[in-house]
């Protein structure tokens, strides 16, 4: 069942939580606060988002259309709907561009003991890797004399800092464990022929069974011939099927995120959350070619917004003839599979 409110100027697709049903709504006002309000009947949790931002999508088109969805994955559809980064906060969510996530508990000082006496070589890591947990009235400083170092943060920031120097200090081999994002099974339900990003969004629902949410400023975009698919086919290939379309798809369980094939915009869960370490020696591949040049043609084998999201970064350890990647588990997979291109190339 499907139900209709009508107010010019906004498209907003949300399903009742407990139903398939399909509640659209359309609103001429602050747009922003009416999905809130509507995401947090759906979540049962708080939903904060700054003023600033509020203002920012007040008049803009916001598509999403949630089937039986819950918790993160409402977080995640909204999120990219909105163009932002979402972090969970106090039992709710914040939704955010900030780099520097919010304040998990008090924040205060401790101390880590060393054996390094010169700490300059990863002093500017620890910095940029720290970066998103670094608020007001945090830092952190090497006392070489003492043999200790000294950090200022919250609870969460004392983790990720204990960990960078454990990393650093003493670099060993580790890959955390890589997961390919899980795909639904089932195929397309029925043909789908759409002239519009929202009327394919309220198609792929139907014929899917699955959430859709589409990325800001996509909605104005008008498919001439309409972007038709055929039923029956694999939703696994459905992502190299919009493509074709130029529409970029990515699976996120049973949400499909939708985005410019070209503009892909980053949003969902904060990215320092999402980030992971990972340390790789790569002696056999600096024996034949120059280390800063390894690390170029990984950089550039992912896209460049990769290394601009907070808390990512790609790193020669020399001390240890190992790269270090700060990135998420996707970023980490891709550059495995360069460095397996490279070893394919070796004498």
């Amino acid at each position: 069942m499907r139900c209709l409110y009508a107010l010019p100027c906004l498209m907003i697709l949300l399903a009742a939580p407990a139903t398939a049903a399909t509640v659209s709504l359309h609103s001429d006002g602050d747009a922003a606060t009416v999905v809130m309000g509507m995401a947090e009947d759906l979540l049962g949790q708080d939903i904060s988002l700054a003023q600033e931002l509020l203002a920012d999508h007040a008049h803009s088109p916001l598509h999403l259309v949630l089937h039986q969805a819950r918790g993160d994955m409402v977080a995640q559809a909204l999120a990219h709907a909105l163009g932002m980064w979402y972090v969970p906060d106090d039992g709710g969510y914040r939704f955010t561009r900030a780099p520097v996530l919010p304040a998990v508990g008090p924040i205060d000082v401790r101390t880590i003991p060393t054996r390094v006496s010169d700490a300059r070589a990863i002093h500017d890591i620890i910095g940029e890797l720290l970066a998103p947990w670094m608020g007001e009235h945090c830092g952190f400083a090497f006392h070489p004399f003492q043999g200790r170092w000294a950090a200022t943060l919250d609870s969460a920031g004392h983790a990720r800092f204990r960990q960078l120097i454990t990393v650093l200090e003493k670099p060993e081999a580790h890959i955390p464990i890589i997961t390919r994002p899980a795909i639904p099974s089932a195929t397309i339900g029925q043909d789908i022929s759409a002239r519009t990003w929202f009327e394919l969004a309220e198609q792929l629902v139907d014929a899917t069974a699955c959430s859709v949410s589409i990325a800001p400023d996509r909605g104005q975009h008008i498919f001439d011939p309409p972007l038709s698919l055929a039923a029956d086919r694999p939703l696994a290939d459905l992502p190299l099927i919009l493509a074709g379309h130029g529409v970029h798809g990515r699976w996120h369980g049973q949400l499909l995120l939708l985005d410019d094939l070209q503009q892909r915009f980053d949003s969902g869960r904060h990215p320092a959350l999402r980030r992971l370490l990972a340390v790789i020696p790569v002696a056999q591949f600096t024996n034949h070619t120059d280390a800063a040049a390894l690390l170029n043609d990984l950089r550039r084998h992912l896209p460049e917004q990769t290394w601009q999201r907070p808390g990512y970064g790609l790193y020669h350890l020399a001390n240890a003839e190992s790269i270090l990647i700060a990135a998420d588990r996707a970023s980490i997979a891709a550059i495995l599979e360069r460095l397996e291109h490279h070893e394919g190339q070796l004498p």
